[in-house]
Parts: structure tokens; sequence; C-alpha cells
């Protein structure tokens, strides 16, 4: 009987999250229009730009090929998303904070865990 590990199993996960979420931004113009009330520059392409890391980075750990170096530019894209949308959130409370960057934040911690736990 074959047994995922762990590590593909958090793998496969956060594969899982990046690419439902590269594909919305993909399809919807809502996430475009999102970006541009960001004041972001170039926020359509950007947007894009975006996806299309998620996606190739999502593959990659389905692959389980260049995981590592997939994590830098989507540990830097979470980073961008707490810092654009949830830290503004810190104005009307912490635990509302918390409660809306609970996801980015356990991406963020997924990302860089399996960023150190595949060799080069």
């Amino acid at each position: 009987m074959y047994r995922l590990s762990p590590l593909k199993v958090m793998s496969y996960v956060t594969a899982f999250v990046f690419l439902t979420s590269g594909i919305m931004k993909l399809i919807n113009e809502d996430f475009g229009q999102h970006f541009v009330h960001m004041g972001l520059p170039y926020p359509l392409i950007m947007v894009k730009v975006i996806a299309v890391i998620e996606v190739i980075g999502a593959l990659c750990f389905i692959a389980q090929k260049w995981v590592k170096l997939a994590s830098i530019p989507l540990i830097f894209i979470m980073f961008g998303a707490i810092f654009l949308t949830k830290i503004p959130i810190l104005e009307t409370g912490f635990m509302s904070f918390l409660f809306e960057a609970r996801l980015d934040i356990v991406m963020l911690a997924l990302l860089w865990f399996l960023y150190n736990s595949y060799p080069q």
C-alpha cells in the first residue's frame, strides 16, 4: 500500500490553494478590479502575472519538482497579500486582522516549511 508522506501532503494542499487562487484570478475579472482599487501600478497586468506565478508554483508542488525554487515567489506574493490587504484591517482591531489573515498566515507558514524541507 502506497502512503503519502506528510511533506507531500503539505505540498499538495499548498498547491491546491495556489492553483485555485491562480485560476480564479485568470478567469474572474473582479480580481483585476480589486487590484485597481488598491492603487497598484499596472494592476490588470499585475494580477495576471501573479496568477501565472501561482499556477506554475502549484504545478511544481504537484509534480514535486523545483519545490524550493517555486516557494520563493509564492512567499513574496503572500507577504504582499498580507501587507496590502490585511495590515489595513488592523485599524478595525487585532482580532479582526487575525481572522481575515488566517489563511494568508497559514499559507506563509506552509511555504516557509516547504522551502526549508526540500533540498536545492
